[in-house]
């Protein structure tokens, strides 16, 4: 049974051809490559416990979404609706929640400006790349809706209860990576489901799980041992992973290794970046 009510078609109809390619581009501000960088990026600029919560927090709303998709399985519209090519399934829109996930957090630990002027400039963002997602014939208005309301509940109860502890959302990005891992499982295969001998799972779920994992554990291995050991392991690992397991190419594994030694070192960064930080700033007090 469909999900639309005809309003891909009609959103199709009322916008000019002209106005395509400007819905492409408004789309690509969703896309998850985007969003990891401005996560990333807006994480190592940020104080130690917001940016460490900024990176938790999108960890585990993307394991939130690759555990629903897993789970749902519904399809997108008609592919002859399509303007742009298309991997995932359709329920909910990874754009319309991704979008809803980053720039919505961004309001919550970013105080530049007035909380209003964030609010409205985050606002408008998603409202354009979830209508974009029905300009391109990609996804049922449905979708971008349960995307919304799924991150903006989500970003609540992190907020409500959480209070945005850095401990608390790595934990939880881990704890819903592993989640949905175990969804992509039980609801496989799906359209992402790759096997490594006998074990079959999908590699969306996987690679987030991997994040949340490689995220929390450098986190735990920086608070008991100290960041410069953990920091010059990861290094270590990564120098021999790639010069060891990558020229053998072990396909998905190496992806899923190097996903969560690059969480790792994100974590670490976002830790050293604070401390370095709190460093200049104590020694323009002191002198």
């Amino acid at each position: 049974m469909s999900r639309g009510i005809g309003e891909v078609e009609a959103v199709r109809d009322a916008v000019p051809e002209h106005l395509f390619p400007i819905a492409e581009l408004v789309t690509r501000f969703g896309d998850v490559s985007t969003l990891v960088a401005v996560t990333i990026a807006a994480a190592l600029v940020l104080d130690r416990d917001r940016g460490l919560s900024l990176f938790g927090t999108v960890i585990g709303g993307f394991a939130l979404l690759t555990g629903l998709k897993a789970a749902f399985g519904l399809p997108r519209p008609p592919t002859e609706l399509h303007l742009i090519a298309t991997e995932t399934t359709g329920f909910p829109s990874g754009h319309a929640l991704g979008a809803t996930l980053v720039y919505g957090g961004l309001v919550c630990l970013v105080r530049l400006g007035t909380k209003r002027t964030r609010f409205a400039a985050a606002g408008v963002s998603i409202v354009l790349i979830s209508l974009s997602r029905l300009v391109l014939g990609v996804h049922y208005l449905i979708d971008s809706i349960a995307g919304v309301l799924i991150a903006g509940g989500y970003l609540w109860i992190l907020k409500r209860y959480m209070k945005y502890d850095p401990r608390s959302t790595l934990r939880i990005g881990a704890g819903l990576g592993i989640i949905a891992l175990l969804t992509g499982v039980v609801f496989g295969p799906t359209l992402q489901t790759a096997c490594t001998g006998a074990i079959c799972f999908d590699t969306h779920t996987a690679q987030v799980a991997m994040a949340g994992v490689g995220a929390a554990g450098a986190w735990a291995l920086g608070q008991t041992y100290g960041l410069q050991p953990v920091g010059f392991g990861i290094l270590a690992l990564g120098g021999l992973f790639g010069g060891i397991v990558i020229p053998i190419d072990l396909g998905l594994l190496s992806n899923l290794v190097a996903t969560a030694l690059g969480a790792g070192a994100v974590v670490i960064a976002i830790e050293y970046g604070s401390i370095h930080r709190g460093m200049v700033s104590l020694h323009r007090w002191l002198t």
